[in-house]
């Protein structure tokens, strides 16, 4: 919950706060083994960084078909302080790579928007992030240029990413309508943050609008898409809000409330180039220009039973909508719990829970119909999809994580399925994931920055 500086890919972040360097409350503990090389990379101006995240999991109930299925990432950087290397005051380069594989979710939930953390929708290596950043007047301002990836400046929560499907990264159905990259990949974008007296900030943005970086591997990165005759339009993101930190609050909190404009095109739900309905007599999607949407967020720290730790109880919710355009998404509501240290001989493991509601645009659903009808099947479309994740993070050693967890879909929403199935009503998953961050696990110091 810090405020410093511009953010990184939200799957290389740590947790919320930092851990121990003992070995007492762990199974085992690698951090000695890099802390002295770390600090010496340190001392000449050198960060490393990364994380990975795999997990094993099965649709035991529902969805579109059952079966277990593998996904996995795994993200390797550098930051590098330029004060140190090249003598630039409060300059700093930043440099990730990921690759990742596996099976996608939705094939086996036939759920789209709450997708699992991976988001292996198209196994890939891909460039994370390529930017370079400056702080000015005394840290007050922070700049961020270059390849980026949606970080933790815009409707994000670090307690978002205890959890394996639908919240890491901003809400899963809200990166779509925003036309942002997936938070795996980078586009042209630029993000400033100006903090303000009193724990108050305002972040901006702007994003280069290219879709299909969500699925593809930046055409062979540096390939064609480092041009810009693949964007489709622009981003506008802007956030106030209000962070505190356990350095300067006894129950930390954050609260936000953001925007975004969007100048790109998205193929609308229901009409057809042709002007005809589209689950009716087909053709081509006709394409509508401009979108916006706003989003609210709250989270506090409710309960710690020793202020000298991070052991306690934290509550969050967030409220997503859409203001203008045709989404297939209309609104969503997610709110949820993290319980840190629940039992004192185990004060960093996790146990979380948190739900999501997603309303649907009422044109998506009645297009959905149209296809029912088409096809002579019984039934309609459900116009809200309801997710819910239960979890339990076992801290293994420090920054290394073994993660069994529990999801549950009410009526999936089909999104993309040529042939939508009104009997489908429930998904129901059962898996485990281990992750490592690797400064946390192996001591190696990591550069202070936004969402860290």
């Amino acid at each position: 919950m810090s405020n410093q500086g511009s953010g990184e890919s939200p799957l290389a972040s740590p947790k919320l706060a930092p851990q121990a360097d003992t070995t007492s409350d762990y199974l085992f503990n690698l951090r000695p083994y890099g802390a002295e090389l770390g600090q010496t990379l340190a001392s000449y101006g050198v960060y490393i960084n990364g994380r990975t995240f795999n997990n094993v999991a099965d649709n035991a109930s529902g969805g579109q078909k059952r079966g277990a299925y593998y996904e996995g990432f795994t993200l390797l950087g550098v930051d590098l302080d330029l004060s140190r290397i090249a003598g630039i005051p409060g300059g700093y380069l930043h440099v990730y790579v990921n690759d990742m594989n596996g099976a996608n979710y939705f094939p086996f939930s036939g759920s789209l928007y709450p997708f699992n953390r991976v988001w292996s929708y198209n196994a890939a290596s891909r460039l994370n992030e390529f930017s370079y950043e400056q702080k000015l007047f005394n840290d007050q301002l922070d700049i961020r240029v270059g390849r980026l990836p949606p970080g933790p400046e815009f409707d994000f929560s670090n307690v978002y990413c205890v959890f394996v499907t639908g919240f890491c990264a901003v809400p899963a159905p809200y990166a779509y309508s925003k036309a942002y990259p997936a938070y795996n990949a980078s586009s042209w974008a630029g993000v400033a943050q100006l903090k303000l007296p009193g724990s108050y900030y305002v972040n901006a943005g702007v994003y280069e609008n290219e879709p299909a970086l969500s699925t593809i591997n930046h055409y062979g990165w540096p390939g064609e898409d480092w041009s810009f005759d693949k964007a489709r339009g622009a981003v506008f993101p802007m956030q106030v809000g209000y962070r505190t930190t356990y350095e300067n609050d006894l129950h930390p909190r954050a609260y936000d409330i953001g925007w975004f404009y969007n100048t790109g095109d998205y193929t609308d739900p229901m009409i057809s180039t042709q002007g005809k309905i589209l689950g009716l007599l087909g053709g081509t999607a006709k394409l509508d220009h401009g979108n916006s949407g706003l989003w609210v967020q709250a989270q506090q720290v409710v309960w710690r039973p020793d202020p000298t730790n991070d052991r306690g109880l934290t509550l969050f919710a967030g409220f997503n909508y859409s203001t203008s355009g045709e989404n297939n998404m209309k609104d969503s509501f997610s709110g949820g719990a993290s319980l840190k240290g629940l039992f004192g001989a185990r004060p960093h493991d996790t146990i979380n829970i948190a739900a999501m509601y997603l309303g649907l645009n009422d044109s998506f659903i009645q297009n959905q119909n149209y296809k029912l009808l088409n096809q002579h099947k019984i039934g309609t479309m459900n116009s809200s999809e309801t997710f819910m994740e239960v979890n339990y993070q076992l801290a293994i050693a420090p920054g290394t994580y073994f993660q069994p967890f529990f999801d549950y879909i009410w009526n999936p929403d089909e999104v993309g399925l040529a042939t939508p199935n009104p009997n489908i009503k429930h998904s129901m998953t059962i898996g485990a994931a281990i992750s490592i961050a690797f400064p946390e696990a192996l001591g190696l110091p990591r550069m202070p920055r936004f969402g860290s």
